[in-house]
């Protein structure tokens, strides 16, 4: 095969992995029901949750979260905000979100309360009877964010998220952080795909989480 059709595949193979993504901003939902829990809930938790992602204007790092300049400091925007498009270049375009409503530190409280409850805990909120004798987790997110590389003949999404936690269903009050990264190749990223890939990523956070939770 000559360099000539080489490069030729190549931009095609990059052609169709961004045929999928809009060049603007685009929503996508991701959520974690509660499910079932594992046996009797033993003890109860409240979850308070604080996004901590630090984001930069044009940086030149993908993994960094990003927005462009107009929506930069756009705080309810930001608080939705979960991935940039690339081009073939490498350079940014449109923003990937959740829906209107649903933010990440939403999210990653659904993931927090799930786990909790698969090791059997009951999650309250501060209007719950039982709010008085509910033992506090805190979780700050310090990554949450997918990005896109370009190869030869696929492009690769990437999602990675690290949330710092600290609370008695810990270990005493010790904390620790959970990470959680994924990686996939694709031919075509629709945002189908996208949201197939995130969720698979967030269900990944999920599982680190209830790996850090000891038992009541």
């Amino acid at each position: 095969m000559t360099a000539a059709v080489r490069n030729l595949l190549a931009t095609a193979a990059v052609a169709l992995a961004l045929s999928g993504c809009a060049v603007g901003r685009s929503s996508i939902d991701l959520t974690v029901p509660p499910g079932e829990p594992a046996g009797v809930e033993r003890a109860y938790v409240k979850i308070q949750v604080a996004d901590q992602r630090a984001f930069q204007l044009n940086p030149k790092d993908p993994s960094v979260p990003s927005l462009a300049e107009e929506d930069f400091n756009d705080s309810a925007l930001r608080a939705r905000a979960i991935a940039r498009k690339r081009n073939s270049m490498g350079q940014a375009l449109g923003d990937v979100t959740l829906p209107e409503g649903r933010t990440v530190a939403q999210l990653v409280r659904e993931a927090a309360t799930k786990a909790l409850r698969q090791q059997g805990y009951a999650v309250v909120d501060d209007r719950s009877p039982m709010a008085a004798k509910a033992m506090p987790l805190d979780l700050g997110i310090v990554k949450f964010w997918s990005w896109g590389t370009p190869g030869f003949a696929t492009y690769t999404l990437t999602f990675e998220s690290e949330v710092a936690m600290q609370g008695d269903v810990l270990a005493g009050r010790n904390a620790t952080t959970v990470r959680a990264r994924l990686e996939d190749g694709f031919q075509i990223v629709t945002e189908g795909a996208r949201q197939e890939f995130m969720q698979r990523g967030v269900n990944q956070l999920v599982e680190q989480m209830k790996a850090a939770i000891r038992a009541p």
